[in-house]
């Protein structure tokens, strides 16, 4: 298969689910099916040479994985740790990394949402409960992909709609939502797994395959991290549980995330909860940004002098004579809400609250 055919195989699609199967069973085969993919290419680009010529190195990052998730369920997360340290700090790896690397995410991502649900829309979310969970509650703080229990993290999204799939479809006139504006220079970077692979098969069909040399770089990254973005985009089974397998590389990923010298303060990716690839990334993205100064009470000062945010909306804010819809850099793309219908998303309610979003002003945390 060429280059396009390979990121758009079900091979490499993600998200996964697993069905029936042993977790570690799932891994080991999802591997050995993409291994399997990577010497069925055929193609003199550059990118599938690169990607051939790595190919030791990926079996290597995926036993790496493999060994990781094996001694966490052992007992010994401190091993598993260690295990995947080893994956990431492949030296293929380590450069694919800098790749995956954002820089000043402000220079290239403005708004950012973050939804609730509520039952009485006369009661609603302050700025302060549309922030992460404050310090003095951090015992209500549940597992997450990205975090653990006890951790507040600040986990948004590139869209509402992708908030809205993240909540399970919840009815829209039961949600909440804020627009939060990231702060001009404050060298915020993040580690980059928010591009489906569809995405790379997309951007080098569209470039007629004459791509930018980052654009080879970008697709070279992503099949190479392969097997360490694939164990963290796996659908979770069992979705009431306390513990949640689907959950221990993506931890052990932001656990090396905060310890890395580099700096790195949080992570993009795409949500587990749309299987069908959509055009705009914007539209299934999230980020996950931890803590990184604790306190005893309140909000993490370093997040809070990161974002502005506006005041929660509802969708009757979007019906008001009066609003202002700023439709300004909206994702582009059709979306499926509940009534099984296809829209443009700027036509669909979840569009509207974003656009009066867009044009609401934002405000510092205290």
């Amino acid at each position: 298969m060429d280059i396009i055919k390979f990121f758009n195989s079900d091979e490499v699609e993600l998200p996964r689910r697993r069905g029936e199967k042993d977790f570690e069973e799932f891994i080991t085969e999802l591997f050995e099916n993409y291994v399997n993919a990577i010497d069925q290419q055929i193609g003199n680009d550059d990118i599938t040479k690169g990607i051939q010529k790595s190919r030791q190195s990926i079996i290597d990052i995926c036993e790496s994985v493999k060994r990781a998730i094996s001694e966490y369920l052992e007992g010994f997360p401190s091993k598993a740790f260690s295990s995947l340290k080893d994956a990431i700090e492949n030296e293929t790896v380590k450069k694919c990394f800098e790749t995956l690397y954002s820089g000043d995410l402000s220079k290239s991502a403005r708004n950012f949402y973050r939804m609730r649900t509520v039952d009485n829309q006369k009661k609603g979310f302050s700025k302060e409960e549309m922030f992460h969970i404050p310090f003095e509650s951090r015992h209500l703080v549940r597992t997450q992909r990205y975090s653990i229990p006890g951790l507040p993290c600040l986990y948004l999204g590139a869209s509402v709609y992708v908030c809205w799939e993240e909540l399970g479809q919840p009815d829209c006139s039961k949600i909440q939502v804020s627009r939060l504006e990231m702060e001009p220079n404050r060298n915020i970077k993040i580690l980059d797994f928010g591009y489906r692979h569809a995405h790379m098969a997309a951007m080098i069909n569209g470039e007629g395959r004459n791509i930018e040399s980052w654009q080879e770089n970008l697709a070279f990254a992503y099949a190479v991290c392969w097997p360490i973005i694939a164990a963290c985009s796996i659908v979770v089974k069992e979705k009431k549980s306390p513990f949640k397998v689907e959950y221990i590389v993506p931890q052990l990923i932001m656990q090396w995330l905060k310890t890395n010298k580099e700096g790195y303060h949080g992570i993009r990716y795409f949500s587990m909860n749309i299987d069908k690839y959509l055009g705009s990334p914007r539209l299934f993205q999230n980020f996950a940004f931890p803590v990184v100064e604790k306190s005893e009470t309140g909000f993490c000062n370093f997040l809070k002098g990161s974002f502005k945010i506006t005041e929660a909306v509802s969708l009757q804010n979007t019906k008001a004579d009066d609003v202002l819809l700023n439709y300004d850099n909206m994702p582009e793309g059709k979306i499926q809400l509940n009534d099984k219908s296809k829209k443009e998303y700027r036509d669909t309610d979840l569009g509207k609250i974003e656009a009066v979003l867009n044009g609401k002003d934002t405000f510092t945390m205290r």
